[in-house]
């Protein structure tokens, strides 16, 4: 019994996710995933409460991916604040671009303006966050240093290069745009 509630969670929340692919946030819906699963709609209610449980288990299954794909950056512990954010660019830009979860959402909530959207940037913000507490530790950005609006730049741009494809620099797997990247953290971060 336990496999198969996994395997119908599974399957659902695989549903879901192209669904939303297909059809965005206006053609998201109960019946919508019901018909992609090839299930009655009751097994949502039963395993998720509704759309919104089902919305919930989506994000939680893209913040459970990021963590993962973060983790790696937090060993051995950064020495400097600029390096704790330059992991955090180089690992989120290789997550970003190696996730079409990530990007699929990510496209729709920027294309959509949903109010269902806000629950997976919610879920994602919360993974950002825990990330940072547990990376930054006593590290501080330098002195006038506006780190929340630099990071929030930073991580904008690396998921717009995400979501490009990179405008083309890929020819040589990315390693231009990681350069670039790594230089940019750099010269934001430099003391003084």
């Amino acid at each position: 019994m336990t496999r198969d509630r996994q395997a119908t969670t599974a399957r659902l929340l695989d549903a879901a996710f192209a669904t939303l692919a297909g059809e965005g946030f206006a053609g998201f819906g109960i019946n919508a995933v019901a018909r992609a699963a090839g299930c009655d709609k009751k097994l949502i209610y039963r395993y998720f409460d509704g759309l919104d449980g089902l919305l919930d288990a989506m994000g939680a299954r893209v913040a459970e991916d990021l963590v993962a794909a973060l983790a790696p950056a937090l060993d051995p512990p950064a020495a400097t604040y600029a390096e704790m954010i330059e992991r955090l660019a180089l690992a989120l830009l290789a997550h970003q671009r190696s996730d079409p979860r990530f990007r699929l959402l990510r496209a729709a909530e920027l294309a959509g303006g949903s109010p269902s959207a806000l629950r997976f940037q919610a879920a994602r913000g919360r993974a950002m966050q825990d990330w940072m507490r547990q990376a930054r530790g006593d590290l501080a950005p330098p002195e006038g240093v506006d780190a929340p609006a630099l990071n929030s730049v930073l991580i904008a741009a690396v998921e717009g290069l995400a979501l490009s494809g990179g405008t083309g620099l890929d020819a040589d797997g990315g390693e231009r745009l990681r350069h670039a990247l790594v230089h940019l953290v750099r010269r934001a971060y430099e003391p003084g």
